[in-house]
């Protein structure tokens, strides 16, 4: 019964109740990919279990004076876990790739992303192997690890283990045995790669795993007293080694061949400010929007309250009514978040899922922005029904005289001023 009246009551005033349940989910659809691009990056990585003790090795640059490069002397990396005891472990990576791989005697020109590394790579870092074999997986330089998906895509298998697998680049073919799978994250990660062999003399990245509580801005220093001793790049003057931390180095756009995806910061503070601009004006809206409902409702209000209804009723009626316009708001900005995601990763360079959205956090992100709308609306609502000081007699005779209809067109005026907005912001990102 109540529900009944709700639902009449909202039907009542169909083209403001309409002009809410667009703006909101609009605002919604706008503000969700923002606020996930910018959750999706500062997790880059979250699931390394080693992240905030894993570094990235520097040296000054010789071609570049002031500068730093990513290319590490062989023997470096060795010489400091052998001599410094804050350094764990290292782990040398580099980026390779192979313009065609032979697979079950089919040949796929998918140029697969091909990482030569330490023989502890999967061990050092978290990526799961369905064959739950790290510390094994790469022993000789035949050894081959692959993708869950090239594995399905080559062999119709999700572990082909022992099967040969070449790959070719240029006049160059060489054979290796799959001795792993491992399974692609579907979280964000600068390390992008399907394939992974082993290559201990890569000069390319190297990355450090510092004992616990190991403070690295000291550990720099004692590089720079015994740089003479460590192997590096020079041109006759003997640079020193910096450490960046693993989540620092996704964000360090001075690299020029990364091993993987990286990110400005700055998109990330160009997110957050269009996602404050988009809530204000969207809030600003929603309460234009809210004030013409609810003076549309004042003669309802009137005859309640001479009839008895109490201020907490009406207020308490009111709420619901709002409760259930965002729940259809929130419902509908999904259909229209499914229609503009493909533009975001466009604009933002991504691959965010549609299933995403769906993740607990980020589904609880909404839900307080949801809270907020409630609150604010509570608040907006118990300044003005007040039947004692708002004058609904006379607003009651006047609308028996004949029914005025109140176009909202300052409202909807707003509701083109935030689409433009979203454009212009989406603009910026891509800049």
């Amino acid at each position: 019964m109540i529900l009944r009246q709700l639902l009449r009551s909202i039907l009542r005033d169909p083209l403001n109740t309409s002009v809410i349940i667009i703006s909101i989910a609009l605002g919604l659809a706008c503000i969700n990919p923002l606020v996930l691009f910018i959750n999706r990056e500062l997790r880059t990585d979250n699931f390394q279990k080693n992240s905030d003790r894993i570094y990235l090795l520097k040296c000054d640059d010789p071609f570049n004076k002031g500068s730093k490069m990513f290319s590490v002397r062989l023997g470096a990396a060795e010489y400091m876990k052998a001599n410094f005891s804050q350094v764990e472990d290292f782990c040398r990576i580099k980026r390779t790739g192979a313009s065609k791989v032979i697979a079950k005697g089919q040949t796929y020109s998918d140029n697969p992303v091909v990482y030569e590394t330490s023989a502890n790579f999967f061990d050092f870092f978290s990526y799961e192997l369905l064959t739950n074999n790290p510390n094994s997986v790469l022993e000789t330089k035949k050894d081959m690890v692959i993708s869950d998906e090239l594995a399905l895509k080559y062999f119709g298998n999700s572990l082909p283990v022992g099967q040969i697998i070449t790959l070719i680049n240029g006049n160059t073919k060489s054979d290796y045995i799959i001795k792993g799978i491992f399974k692609k994250p579907r979280v964000n990660t600068q390390l992008d790669f399907d394939m992974v062999k082993y290559a201990s003399e890569s000069e390319r990245f190297a990355f450090l795993l510092l004992k616990k509580n190991t403070d690295p801005a000291e550990l720099e220093n004692i590089f720079e007293q015994d740089k003479e001793k460590i192997p590096n790049i020079n041109d006759g003057t003997t640079g020193r080694y910096y450490l960046e931390s693993f989540k620092q180095a996704y964000f360090d756009t001075a690299q020029t061949a990364p091993l993987g995806p990286i990110r400005d910061k700055s998109d990330l503070w160009i997110a957050l400010i269009i996602g404050i601009m988009i809530i204000s004006v969207a809030s600003f809206n929603y309460l234009g929007l809210i004030n013409n409902k609810l003076l549309h409702k004042s003669q309802e209000f009137y005859v309640r309250r001479i009839n008895g209804g109490s201020r907490v009723s009406l207020i308490a009626d009111f709420m619901i009514e709002s409760l259930l316009i965002l729940i259809v708001a929130f419902v509908l900005s999904f259909e229209i978040m499914a229609w503009i995601l493909p533009f975001f990763n466009e604009l933002v360079d991504l691959n965010i899922e549609f299933r995403s959205f769906f993740q607990a956090d980020q589904l609880l992100i909404m839900a307080g922005l949801i809270v907020f709308l409630l609150l604010i609306t509570f608040l907006f609502s118990l300044s003005k029904i007040n039947t004692q000081t708002i004058s609904l007699k006379r607003n009651f005779r006047i609308n028996n005289r004949g029914k005025i209809i109140q176009i909202p067109v300052f409202n909807i005026i707003q509701l083109a001023v935030t689409l433009i907005l979203l454009v212009c912001s989406l603009t910026i990102i891509k800049q």
